[in-house]
């Protein structure tokens, strides 16, 4: 079972893809702020994030590329809305970019890629 990290500060939306995804077979650990996210991270290994680039006021590219547990992580796939410009300046390898709004199948089919290059 991979195991994924959702960060998302909208909590119906959070509540949404958790359940869609572990109905789909995934183990899933929920955050709607960067304290929990962080506090997750320190607790838990992950083999791929899910994370909203604005959780409240705060930046979770910042604290992905930061936090020494994020290099674990075989991957990490960032939901966002914004420009095409602030995409290439904050994201970088090891990221997948899914602009809002997204379907369900197309995160799906996103997540299901991203495990099936995590190993065994």
């Amino acid at each position: 079972m991979k195991h994924i990290l959702l960060i998302e500060d909208d909590t119906v939306l959070l509540g949404l893809y958790a359940k869609i995804f572990t109905l789909n077979g995934y183990d899933i650990k929920q955050a709607s702020d960067i304290h929990t996210a962080q506090a997750l991270l320190e607790s838990h290994r992950f083999d791929a994030i899910i994370s909203d680039v604005h959780v409240g006021i705060d930046n979770a590219i910042d604290l992905l590329k930061q936090h020494p547990n994020t290099r674990d992580a075989l991957h990490t796939i960032i939901v966002h809305s914004g420009s095409e410009q602030y995409r290439k300046t904050y994201v970088s390898g090891g990221m997948t970019v899914c602009n809002k709004p997204i379907s369900i199948t197309e995160m799906l089919d996103v997540v299901a890629e991203v495990a099936n290059r995590i190993p065994a």
